[in-house]
């Protein structure tokens, strides 16, 4: 589950930075209560939309006679058709230009602006599978939210039907069953993003993430949307307590979203040249809101209730085109057999065969803007600035953390299987989770690592993700299972311990059920090593 954005530095000149008054709002669900940031983009001392606009109208303007007909209306960007509220170009054009015949460049940024928000594109990095699995909406049996000691020890009884080869394990690919199993494949997924801490305010859709903050926060008839969980004044809390209860509903809570209070604004500022600069104002007394300096203008620390939160800027605002502009532009000249500088249908399909896998499909009638038969150079890298800039629309948030997943800390011995014993004997390992010592590990306390770390940039186009997708994949989800010449205990110990977990279970064992309760001298349901060891001389081990 886990989202999102913010600005670095300028120790000195931060009480100088100049905001927008309009602020995207994001959501932190820390686990103390949610915090409220409020971020402001701009590129190159622009608006964002405005830049956006403007930039865009250039590559759509094919005769650059500085205005936009219908035709070339047609050529906005599918994804941008649909934040725009349509589903094909000749809605928009007919919307757009209405009894005229052309529209302005301010007339289209107007358009623009008026009508596109500055969306988050929300994720987390790419994880191990062993890291991604969330053991504890499995093996709570009794679904209160919470992971009981008793109710790991009996996880595998609970969770019978996953262990499919019957082996009295629950491996990673058990507990993960849709993926590919083949020995070696690779196993970085990505989270579902409903998971995730960070959430992006949206207009029209602030109800329905108030219901989900006041599930989240929810324990019982307790609730963290109190006025300390909130961490606002008693003063701004009030404005929207309508029954004066002391606490949030979910009606209030909406109320709240359609008009937040921040505690943090910040400023994410891209150029075209020279690095992204971040820049923050803290706008709550609140003494669990505080920033760290840094070095760089590109990166800020924020602490929200004693948990780090650091945020980095990315710099593809101006490499994303060039890139994809290089690496399409060689592939023309490879395709343009003829050499006379166009491609024709024929050569066309050539190129878009061999560049479909990076950049996706391209049809030969759309980068023909004039209808001449032949598509240029010019044309191929107006129509990829659209779609770079179609990309770049959104505020592109990759969330990472140092925390290990409860599957991790569980697997003692590192087979990338949970034993008998590991789940019996696991739950001290699950300690510092348990920040209120209830010996219950919560859905938010599995879920709160120690600190967060945010990548923040404009959104990338498919080849730089095509690109970078496979340097991120890690670890296979096959179980490592040992051989018998690994293990200890004596001959017969080693060959009862049918799937290699260094125990013999009582259905393992192949003796009587008292000759088992026998050799189990400390009631464990376990045969381990050394009391096998014990049987083989005749001695007991210790208490």
């Amino acid at each position: 589950m886990r989202l999102l954005s913010i600005l670095t530095l300028m120790s000195l000149l931060t009480t100088s930075a100049t905001f927008a008054q309009k602020r995207e709002t994001v959501v932190f669900l820390s686990p103390e209560g949610p915090f409220f940031i409020g971020v402001d983009l701009t590129v190159n001392g622009n608006d964002f939309r405005e830049w956006l606009s403007s930039y865009l109208f250039d590559r759509m303007d094919g005769n650059r006679d500085k205005v936009l007909n219908a035709g070339e209306i047609s050529l906005m960007p599918p994804s941008l058709l649909t934040r725009l509220g349509h589903d094909n170009a000749e809605k928009l054009s007919a919307v757009m230009l209405g009894e005229n015949e052309s529209v302005s460049k301010d007339q289209f940024i107007a358009f623009l602006k008026q009508r596109l928000s500055t969306p988050f594109l929300i994720s987390e990095k790419q994880q191990s599978a062993v890291q991604a699995i969330n053991i504890l909406p499995k093996f709570d049996a009794d679904n209160d939210g919470h992971l009981s000691e008793a109710e790991l020890q009996n996880a595998l009884k609970h969770q019978a039907q996953q262990d499919i080869d019957d082996d009295e394990a629950l491996s990673a690919a058990e507990l993960l069953p849709f993926r590919d199993q083949q020995p070696g494949a690779a196993a970085a997924i990505a989270p579902n993003t409903d998971d995730l801490p960070f959430i992006q305010v949206v207009d029209g859709a602030e109800q329905k993430l108030a219901e989900k903050l006041v599930r989240y926060y929810s324990q019982g008839d307790n609730t963290k949307l109190s006025q300390q969980g909130t961490h606002l004044t008693e003063e701004q809390f009030a404005q929207f307590d309508e029954d004066a209860d002391g606490k949030w509903n979910a009606v209030e809570v909406a109320a709240f979203l359609k008009a937040p209070v921040h505690h943090v604004a910040i400023g994410v500022r891209f150029f075209s040249r020279g690095r992204a600069k971040l820049e923050h104002e803290i706008l709550t007394k609140h003494a669990s809101v505080t920033a760290g300096d840094s070095k760089r203008k590109d990166r800020l620390t924020l602490n929200l209730s004693g948990l780090p939160v650091s945020i980095r800027c990315d710099q593809y605002l101006s490499s994303s085109a060039r890139f994809t502009r290089s690496f399409c532009g060689q592939r023309f000249s490879v395709s343009d057999q003829d050499r006379n500088k166009y491609l024709d249908a024929e050569e066309f399909a050539s190129f878009a065969g061999a560049v479909m896998g990076s950049v996706g499909a391209l049809e030969f009638g759309t980068l023909d803007a004039n209808d001449d038969e032949m598509v240029t150079r010019d044309e191929l890298f107006r129509h990829l600035d659209r779609d770079t800039l179609a990309a770049q629309s959104q505020l592109e948030t990759t969330i990472s953390s140092d925390g290990r997943s409860m599957f991790m800390m569980l697997d003692e011995n590192l087979d990338r299987r949970l034993s008998l014993r590991e789940l019996k004997t696991g739950f001290d390992k699950l300690a510092a989770l348990d920040r209120d010592s209830d010996r219950r590990v919560s859905r938010i306390e599995a879920s709160s690592p120690s600190q967060y770390t945010l990548q923040i940039g404009l959104g990338r186009p498919q080849l730089f993700r095509n690109m970078t997708s496979q340097n991120d994949m890690m670890m296979s989800t096959t179980a490592v299972v040992r051989g018998t010449e690994s293990l200890d205990g004596p001959l017969w110990f080693r060959k009862m311990d049918r799937n290699r977990d260094g125990d013999v279970s009582r259905r393992e064992f192949l003796g009587t059920s008292s000759q088992f309760d026998s050799l189990d001298t400390d009631k464990d349901e376990l045969l381990d090593a050394t009391e096998a060891e014990a049987a083989k001389s005749g001695e007991k081990k210790s208490d």
